[in-house]
């Protein structure tokens, strides 16, 4: 560990689906990883052969009660010839690279009294770590999740054995969307988290000023 950056190995990577890949961190040195809250990131600093350092900044998904490894998920950008590129087809099983500590600025919120999260695509990453914060600490959350097909929606598996009750999910391909009426309705002293598209942000969050939900009650990342 350097002053502001913690030295990790990959130590596992695992396809999600046909375009997210999941890259397990742990410490090189064999030190614990410093704790941290649900919704926190991390900013991953990687040497390219050019001499330049790479850095992006990534959700970390994996319990925040688990500080032996971190784990962040990355979704490829057919698009990209930088950052997500080089994740999925040069990072290995064995590289080192450097991250920094976590930050967090999407903290649940003490106040709630139930949390709501609404995502789209790979906007459920910072998700998966609060709800695991939110169920050691035995508090009520929903979550809607909206991505292209089953085939394409990341931690699908994981999100319906582990959380069956509480997680809804919507397909486009199937013809069956997430819809902004999902705000109405819900338990007093609810708390509403959205992250995903901008398009999806805004319309949701617009949706919930105008029915009325105080400022402090809603949350975008």
């Amino acid at each position: 560990m350097t002053q502001n950056k913690i030295s990790v190995i990959v130590e596992d990577i695992k396809e999600e689906t046909p375009f997210v890949k999941s890259f397990k961190l742990s410490s090189n040195d064999g030190y614990e990883l410093p704790i941290f809250s649900g919704g926190s990131y991390i900013t991953t600093y990687i040497d390219l052969p050019n001499g330049e350092t790479m850095v992006r900044t990534y959700s970390l998904i994996n319990n925040s009660k688990k500080t032996g490894y971190y784990q962040i998920a990355i979704q490829l950008n057919e698009a990209s010839k930088g950052g997500s590129f080089y994740w999925h087809h040069h990072v290995k099983i064995g590289d080192c690279l450097q991250i920094s500590y976590p930050s967090n600025y999407f903290l649940l919120s003490f106040q709630a009294k139930h949390h709501v999260f609404f995502a789209t695509g790979i906007g459920i990453t910072p998700f998966l770590s609060m709800i695991e914060e939110i169920e050691h600490n035995k508090e009520t959350f929903e979550l809607h999740y909206a991505a292209k097909s089953e085939n394409s929606c990341a931690f699908y598996q994981f999100l319906k054995s582990n959380y069956p009750d509480q997680v809804h999910f919507y397909f486009s391909e199937e013809g069956n969307r997430m819809d902004k009426d999902l705000l109405t309705n819900l338990p007093i002293d609810s708390h509403v988290y959205f992250c995903g598209t901008e398009e999806m942000i805004n319309e949701f969050s617009q949706t919930a000023k105008a029915l009325g939900y105080p400022e402090k009650s809603i949350h975008f990342y």
